[in-house]
């Protein structure tokens, strides 16, 4: 078997042990023997569990935020117009949206079963510097919201974007009423609307709910990137 191939295989059982054991009770050994090889495999392609485990989160995680980095850049453009700030979230959820499934929550198992010191290195590898570009592309759109209140309203928008991605949005009473239909599209572009809507409610710089933007985010006398326009 080509190595890339036994590499794959070994990552493919880790992340569904890892999510369903948690990483303290996920063995290298019990890894292998998920897929039928030695346990020197695992060493001789990662090392060890931890750098397994961050392998796997980096295989899954890397390409979304590549694909943010790219979208946000396209929504930044030269600076020269203030963006939406609907398309600025729209940067940030649509690569995770759009591979949202049994993966995702799967991978949500993963991180939030580590230690907390693993975790806190990983998400500081992994997500710090596309964090601290969506904030500071967010502040400039809210200009009537501190940044602690950007960063909370933003977190807000991960755990919502996490809830949906991994399926839990499917779990509810018998008696709820059913989600509209909606295309792949149609669903971000709501979600999308509706988080725009609590990102642009009054802040504590904002007073009786008036800054100085001209209600949608703007600052005043600074043109609006239409829709779309990335």
């Amino acid at each position: 078997m080509p190595e890339a191939d036994s590499a794959g295989l070994i990552l493919d059982a880790a992340e569904e042990l890892f999510a369903r054991q948690g990483f303290d009770a996920t063995s290298i050994r019990a890894v292998t023997r998920e897929v039928g090889m030695n346990p020197a495999a695992v060493h001789y392609h990662f090392g060890s569990k931890a750098v397994l485990v961050r392998a796997l989160l980096e295989r899954r995680i890397r390409p979304l935020n590549r694909e943010r980095a790219l979208l946000l850049e396209h929504v930044l453009g030269d600076g020269k117009v203030v963006p939406r700030l609907e398309d600025i979230l729209d940067a940030y959820l649509r690569p995770v949206l759009r591979h949202a499934g049994a993966t995702t929550g799967a991978l949500n198992a993963v991180l939030f079963g580590l230690p907390e010191d693993v975790r806190s290195e990983l998400v500081d590898d992994l997500f710090g510097e596309v964090h601290r570009r969506f904030h500071a592309a967010l502040r400039s759109v809210l200009p009537g919201l501190t940044a602690g209140e950007v960063e909370e309203r933003f977190r807000y928008m991960i755990a919502v974007m996490l809830h949906v991605a991994s399926g839990q949005i499917e779990i509810y009473p018998s008696d709820a009423r059913p989600l509209p239909r909606r295309s792949e599209e149609g669903r971000i572009r709501a979600l999308v609307d509706f988080l725009a809507h609590g990102m642009r409610a009054p802040g504590s710089r904002t007073g009786a709910g008036r800054d100085r933007s001209d209600g949608n985010g703007r600052p005043e006398g600074k043109p609006e990137r239409k829709r779309g326009s990335r």
